[in-house]
């Protein structure tokens, strides 16, 4: 497993054949640092756990991507100052789960595949393109309070899923809020 800092001035590759492994502990936080572009890639899988700094885990000035043929499992914070995307090893959008409460921060567009787990937040200046999403949780930080919208009732024992997400400068088929307040997805109005 992978822990420490990782600080590069320009672009920064992570490459395994198999999985990247990255985790991270209250005495050494993870902390992925770049100043050009993030590429992530594990042919096999990608499984992150890093939650301990005070700032996100993983930032970019540039594009953050994480590619895999197996499963994304990203549980993190990520602050991109170019485009994030989950990707398969062809380039298409990746399946990315989480146990935990992932973030991502986007000044552009973000694209992933198929989404599980708890309470999702993504932001965006650009667009957001996604897959299925489905909520099996909310985020355990708040575990045991209920959020209602509309019909939908997210407690620990649903789980609720979208088809297909997405929003395009604010321009998105879903009115204005509801997936902002039920996934915390919201792209630039």
């Amino acid at each position: 497993a992978l822990m420490g800092q990782l600080i590069a001035g320009r672009n920064l590759t992570l490459q395994a054949q198999d999985t990247v492994q990255i985790r991270d502990g209250a005495q050494s936080p993870f902390l992925s640092l770049s100043g050009g572009n993030t590429l992530i890639q594990g042919n096999q899988g990608i499984d992150i756990f890093a939650f301990s700094s005070p700032v996100p885990s993983f930032q970019s000035y540039g594009s953050l991507t994480l590619v895999s043929g197996g499963t994304i499992s990203a549980d993190a914070h990520f602050l991109s100052g170019g485009g994030f995307a989950l990707l398969d090893l062809a380039g298409n959008p990746g399946q990315f789960i989480s146990l935990f409460d992932p973030i991502i921060l986007v000044n552009g567009d973000v694209v992933f595949g198929n989404y599980t787990g708890p309470a999702l937040k993504v932001e965006a200046t650009g667009s957001i393109t996604a897959g299925q999403i489905t909520i099996t949780g909310p985020d355990p930080n708040f575990a045991g309070i209920p959020t209602t919208i509309g019909n939908v009732s997210l407690t620990p024992s649903a789980t609720n899923t979208i088809d297909r997400a997405t929003l395009s400068n604010g321009a998105g088929a879903v009115a204005a809020g509801v997936l902002e307040n039920f996934l915390g997805l919201a792209a630039n109005t």
